[in-house]
């Protein structure tokens, strides 16, 4: 047999272990993420508001989280933390934003923030929506 038969006949079967140690592809859930109450799109100082995000699916999460992002941190619209629940076919999750300044200098008048959530799953599945939203705070 010729030397450079070998090597071909040892990748073929080379390529045959990884993808059968590489196993099956995880199935995706069906998950449903629905904001129930979304961010209104003018706010005065001082105001709260509460998103409410409703998570549903066809099979056990292991956890499922939201989180608010902003584009100016810590001015403007302010939100402290996370929410999660663990384990579970549905979740409904909170995320509670507090007008801090007026947005009048900013670019449009509006101060853009967003709600991230996060569905985990086993085996390495994640599922994620971010919800964007322009504010403008009196």
């Amino acid at each position: 047999m010729k030397p450079y038969i070998k090597h071909v006949i040892f990748l073929a079967v080379f390529a045959m272990f990884l993808t059968v140690a590489a196993g099956p592809v995880p199935p995706q859930p069906n998950v449903q993420i629905e904001v129930v109450s979304p961010l209104p799109a003018t706010m005065n100082v001082g105001d709260t508001f509460t998103v409410e995000i409703l998570v549903t699916s066809d099979v056990t999460f292991i956890s499922a989280a939201a989180m608010p992002s902003a584009y100016y941190p810590g001015r403007y619209l302010v939100a402290q933390g996370i929410n999660i629940v663990h384990s579970g076919t549905t979740a409904t999750l909170y995320v509670t934003f507090t007008a801090k300044d007026p947005t009048g200098e900013l670019p449009g008048g509006v101060a853009p923030v967003s709600v991230v959530v996060g569905v985990r799953y086993p085996m390495g599945v994640l599922i994620a929506q971010r919800y964007d939203y322009l504010v403008a705070v009196n």
